[in-house]
């Protein structure tokens, strides 16, 4: 893919961005945000599995405020590629 880190390079974006949202509680939501829309009706399923693995060490590291959780964890929000069914629930 066009402009995608490779490697040790990523590990280093991912680690960062990990850093930022522990040490900066105003980015948290803003990482999550990024996460997501990242996710949101994009068709490539190797860069999407791939944005749900870094949005899965996020979610290990720290969490969203407390509104932005109602959205992010709810199982409302399930990329079409992960649901069996194509309806919205």
């Amino acid at each position: 893919m066009k402009g995608e880190l490779k490697g040790d390079a990523a590990n280093v974006v991912i680690r960062h961005l990990i850093a930022q949202g522990i040490n900066k509680v105003e980015l948290r939501d803003e990482i999550y945000c990024q996460l997501v829309r990242q996710t949101n009706c994009n068709p490539n399923v190797e860069w999407c599995l791939r944005v749900w693995s870094v949005f899965c060490l996020c979610s290990v590291s720290f969490g969203p405020s407390h509104t932005l959780h109602k959205v992010t964890f709810h199982d409302t929000y399930t990329p079409d590629y992960l649901s069996e069914e194509k309806t919205p629930r």
